[in-house]
């Protein structure tokens, strides 16, 4: 991602927790809070988990009260509770347990969604100065069987199902592996070689830049799309999975299960087709933007050799195309192609050869 698209998504992350805020309203304990991060995506995430555990507090609980009453309460409850009432004391940890080991769970939030959620209402009370008192933890989710993977033909049904607008982002994010939402956020417009570089920056680990490639296919939704904008994540989510079960009710689909079509599984099957296709592992993770791949690439001093990483990616582009039989054979016939040329290449220079011999 450039400086220009990077800032962008910046401020679209910055805007919506601002308009959490103003909901909330006035209140020193969020501005506490916030002023103790710097990245506006780490405060954007807190916000929002923050503001659905104080809506659950509200309709669950009936507790009313502000992000700065909640901050002295605990502490009321903690210093001015007697020594041995520990029910009083435990007050605000015990809400928090009925949130992520009760509600969050009863609702099937994953393991790491409730772990995101403890770690932010906990850093809330602990950046006030008003820790949580007692012990908790993050109860463990039941196991349980998991979802069967997507199958390549199947996910070209489903994408051909859909609607233009929801087509595109959707295959830009199976041909690439990047996450739907640095997809959303980013303004790609069609232009230059086939696969069509998509620059990004920093990820989890890293702050590094690093970059991966959207196909033939990409490139010519986003022309056919023009101006019109993407779909919304949660649009396309509910697209996604509606078209696969309308299909899979139909018995088009090898894999039916609701459970396996989520949009993130578009860059599991991505790293899948990957491997299948023979793309060396470094560069299949420089391309998921994991920082393994990241940093052998910079440490080995691959990354200036542009043209290797590009190499690698067309292997898999055929794997992860709407039609993989047409991009096999514009494969077969670009390297049938290659052949010709290098062999019109060498006869010239035979030719060139001799007429200098010959003078």
């Amino acid at each position: 991602m450039d400086n220009r698209a990077f800032s962008a998504q910046m401020r679209e992350k910055r805007r919506t927790y601002e308009k959490i805020l103003v909901k909330m309203g006035p209140s020193k304990a969020m501005s506490l809070f916030l002023s103790k991060y710097g990245n506006d995506n780490t405060k954007c995430g807190y916000v929002v988990e923050l503001s659905a555990y104080f809506r659950w507090l509200r309709e669950s609980q009936g507790v009313t009260m502000t992000p700065d009453e909640l901050v002295l309460d605990n502490l009321k409850a903690i210093y001015e509770s007697k020594a041995v009432d520990v029910a009083a004391k435990r007050r605000h940890t015990d809400w928090l347990n009925g949130y992520t080991n009760g509600y969050l769970l009863e609702q099937g939030f994953s393991e790491s969604k409730r772990h995101i959620a403890t770690n932010a209402i906990r850093q809330f009370y602990e950046k006030n100065d008003s820790s949580l008192f007692g012990d908790y933890s993050l109860a463990s989710q039941p196991l349980a069987e998991p979802a069967p993977p997507l199958y390549p033909d199947d996910v070209r049904k489903v994408l051909l199902a859909l609607p233009v607008r929801a087509r595109a982002p959707l295959v830009l994010a199976w041909q690439s592996g990047i996450e739907i939402n640095r997809l959303l956020a980013l303004d790609l417009e069609p232009g230059g070689s086939v696969p069509m570089k998509i620059p990004l920056f920093g990820r989890k680990g890293h702050k590094k830049a690093y970059w991966s490639y959207a196909g033939r296919d990409s490139v010519q939704l986003l022309k056919t799309m023009g101006a019109r904008g993407f779909q919304t994540y949660d649009g396309l989510k509910g697209q996604f999975r509606g078209a696969a079960v309308r299909l899979g009710g139909q018995g088009m689909l090898k894999n039916p299960d609701p459970r396996s079509w989520h949009i993130h599984a578009l860059r599991h099957s991505f790293s899948t087709e990957c491997k299948a296709a023979g793309v060396d592992n470094e560069t299949r993770e420089f391309f998921l933007g994991h920082t393994s791949g990241i940093n052998h690439l910079y440490q080995h001093g691959e990354i200036v050799h542009e043209e290797k990483i590009l190499a690698e990616y067309e292997k898999v582009e055929p794997h992860v195309s709407l039609d993989y039989t047409e991009a096999t054979m514009r494969d077969e016939f670009d390297e049938e192609r290659r052949s010709w040329l290098e062999e019109i290449a060498s006869l010239r220079r035979e030719m060139r050869q001799a007429r200098e011999s010959s003078k």
